[in-house]
């Protein structure tokens, strides 16, 4: 009788959409990074899709700029993907990050734009659906990636944090209890500045320095 084999399991791998990306502006001869679109608490960040090594931070780029005029734009009506929108940086480091994120279909430009300062600021939505953008876990700060084995786990009651284990959530609810209910009810804004006014006290500057 013929022996029989079983074929080790395939490889577990995130639904996450990636994109190599050229090489940043700022330094045209350092390496072109491949990352995902992920959140970090309130912000859309771009951070590695894998772990380069243990010296290379995950996160990449933060492109969302809290405007104060208007911090958090909402969401489209009937649109692709997530369908959230947000105001993006695209000047100094970031600049043509926003052309090849278009071009990869991962936002949109929305034709609006804010002047904040110097600089004008575009409206972008996002077109990738919530299941293809990475997460944060505010512990330990890591984000999911591609070659990861499951998804990090939402919190249930506010459903906008992310952990990668049940021990970190834990750790974290001392910070997060001040800021779920709040989240929970899509009150975004006071828990941004709440941290604003913590990072105002820290520095002892005038809270209207940095709250919204």
């Amino acid at each position: 009788m013929a022996s029989t084999s079983t074929a080790p399991p395939a490889p577990v791998s995130l639904p996450l959409r990636t994109l190599q990306l050229s090489a940043p502006a700022h330094d045209p001869t350092g390496p072109a990074p491949t990352v995902c679109l992920a959140r970090q608490g309130d912000y859309f960040v771009l951070a590695h899709s894998t772990l380069v090594d243990d010296m290379t931070p995950p996160l990449w780029a933060v492109l969302s700029v809290m405007a104060h005029e208007d911090p958090f734009p909402g969401f489209s009506l009937g649109g692709k993907g997530s369908g959230e929108m947000f105001w993006i940086k695209t000047y100094s480091e970031n600049k043509g990050i926003l052309e090849q994120l278009v071009e990869a279909g991962w936002v949109k430009v929305t034709g609006r734009t804010l002047k904040q300062g110097f600089v004008t600021l575009p409206m972008v939505e996002v077109q990738l659906e919530e299941s293809e953008i990475s997460h944060q876990c505010p512990h330990c700060e890591m984000f999911e990636q591609v070659g990861d084995a499951e998804r990090f786990k939402r919190c249930q009651k506010c459903k906008k944090r992310y952990y990668c284990s049940r021990e970190h959530q834990e750790l974290d609810w001392p910070e997060h209890k001040k800021d779920c209910k709040l989240l929970a009810l899509d009150r975004r804004a006071e828990v941004e500045n709440r941290k604003r006014r913590e990072t105002a006290a820290y520095f002892g500057e005038g809270a209207e320095k940095f709250t919204l």
